[in-house]
């Protein structure tokens, strides 16, 4: 986060490339996750869930993003780690049925 309240992101060189939809979803789920918004940031990481995650339990990903944007928002957006947060809600995402993308696919 910056002093002015953007967000930025550093690229320490150990990234792959993204399709134009992925890049757009993942923005949004960026958008809302700095916003504190849980409904929007649970659509965002539903249209990057790949096929196969028909049986997400929803009301339970919900509460469990909720979650996940209290912590990150409890605390200085300074020491708020991106690597943490996105762990924390694939881990989410992992306990409500959602088949995360595989690491070498991004």
């Amino acid at each position: 986060m910056l002093p002015d309240g953007k967000l930025s992101l550093l690229d320490f060189g150990m990234t792959g490339e993204l399709d134009e939809p992925m890049r757009e979803s993942l923005t949004l789920l960026l958008e809302a996750v700095v916003r504190g918004d849980a409904r929007a940031a649970k659509e965002a990481y539903l249209e990057m869930a790949p096929l196969g995650s028909e049986q997400v339990n929803r009301a339970s990903l919900l509460v469990d993003i909720k979650a996940v944007l209290a912590e990150i928002h409890r605390g200085d957006p300074a020491d708020v780690s991106v690597g943490a947060a996105f762990d924390a809600l694939l881990r989410a995402g992992s306990r409500n049925g959602v088949h995360n993308p595989a690491s070498s696919s991004c």
